[in-house]
């Protein structure tokens, strides 16, 4: 099964999280997590269960659109929602958040002289 949430916005920029179950990882724009495969398929599946496959407001120009595709061997499910959303999408929105927040940490922890260099640049007139 593969799960891909993927959304588009010309203010907030972009992101594209996708769950590869058969190598077990999930990714944030590229980024391996610490988010469990399962427990992703769960909330996004349990999430759009009922919602309509299209939601579209034509009267909003901002060009805010999420895709949700999930793939499997029973078929292929594909949601859009451009500037108009299902009333329980926070749901959604939670799974993202949770998402960002499990990205695997590939710089190490600035030490104090790493933030006192910091500061000492942005008082150097």
């Amino acid at each position: 099964m593969e799960i891909s949430i993927s959304k588009f916005s010309p203010w907030e920029g972009s992101l594209n999280i996708v769950m590869n179950e058969e190598e077990k990882v999930v990714t944030y724009n590229g980024s391996v997590t610490d988010f469990e495969c399962d427990r992703f398929a769960f909330l996004v599946c349990s999430a759009v269960s009922g919602w309509p496959n299209e939601l579209v407001n034509h009267d909003i120009l901002d060009g805010t659109t999420y895709r949700i595709t999930i793939n499997s061997e029973r078929g292929k499910r594909e949601f859009v929602y451009k500037n108009q959303f299902p009333e329980d999408f926070y749901r959604i929105i939670y799974v993202i958040k949770e998402v960002e927040k499990s990205v695997k940490k590939e710089q190490p922890e600035p030490t104090d002289k790493d933030i006192q260099d910091i500061i000492d640049g942005l008082f150097s007139f």
